[in-house]
């Protein structure tokens, strides 16, 4: 079957499915106590926390579904699969225990470092023949594509803890996370696709782009003022996460940093300050 049928089958099932799931979920956390009182509104009504599960289990079974529909990047998918399941593990966590401002940025270095293994192991030198997960040669507006071999190496797990960190500190208002997030992965989809259209492999950024914004879009129905269900940080790593994934696979890196910069920069800021202060 077609690569775009395939992509258009696996958007509206992503929809689907995360429209029923956070819809389900909303009415079960709520009425097994897991709920936040939303602040932002005078009576403080009860709203059920944790919604990210739903989104991260969608994001987790499409991925894993593309090992097998897009076979020729299975490895991509793998990984992809690999690093939703740990942020998310890590989400949960933050969750129910609350982690510290410094070990969270730090733990999650850690879903990168498949990433940069199975690169290291199947194709250190990035020859054309091999796999190539990340390019270390991206693209910039007016520029073009420039050469950093080495140090994209450095850059990949500051790319995952950056923007999933950047991600969550979107999530202050009804809505706030899954319409911002949605610019950028709307946008993910144009770029990749342009990219495509010119002969430069971006298809499993597309893939990627393309789940994230279908499961957002069904998302921010029950987020919308006023909120049903709350993200969580569950949900909002995992977001960040995919994110990253989209911009090193697909080689935009600029656009996802160009939505979440002043973010990023706030999440470094925020962590130089606190270890010089400890």
């Amino acid at each position: 079957m077609n690569d775009w049928i395939w992509l258009i089958i696996i958007a509206v099932v992503a929809f689907v499915t995360t429209f029923f799931l956070t819809w389900f979920l909303s009415k079960f956390f709520l009425k097994k106590g897991i709920y936040g009182h939303d602040v932002h509104k005078l009576a403080r009504p009860k709203v059920a926390e944790m919604g990210g599960i739903g989104l991260m289990s969608v994001l987790l079974l499409a991925s894993i579904a593309c090992i097998f529909i897009f076979s020729e990047f299975k490895e991509h998918f793998i990984v992809a699969s690999i690093v939703i399941l740990l942020v998310g593990a890590i989400g949960i966590w933050d969750d129910l225990k609350t982690l510290g401002a410094i070990t969270k940025p730090f733990l999650l270095m850690l879903p990168s470092l498949p990433i940069i293994i199975w690169q290291l192991v199947a194709n250190p030198t990035f020859a054309r023949s091999g796999l190539i997960l990340f390019n270390p040669t991206p693209y910039l507006p007016l520029i073009g594509p420039i050469r950093i071999t080495y140090v994209y190496w450095l850059l990949v797990p500051f790319a995952i803890t950056i923007m999933a960190n950047s991600c969550n500190m979107l999530d202050v208002m009804n809505g706030s996370t899954p319409i911002t997030m949605m610019l950028v992965s709307g946008t993910g989809i144009i770029a990749t696709i342009v990219f495509q259209g010119l002969g430069i492999v971006t298809l499993p950024g597309m893939v990627l782009s393309t789940i994230l914004f279908s499961c957002l879009f069904a998302f921010f129905w029950f987020n919308k003022y006023p909120a049903k269900i709350f993200c969580g940080d569950t949900g909002t790593l995992t977001i960040g996460a995919v994110v990253a994934l989209v911009a090193i696979f697909g080689r935009i890196e600029i656009i996802p940093v160009s939505y979440t910069h002043l973010r990023a920069h706030e999440t470094v800021l925020d962590l130089v300050c606190r270890l010089l202060l400890e």
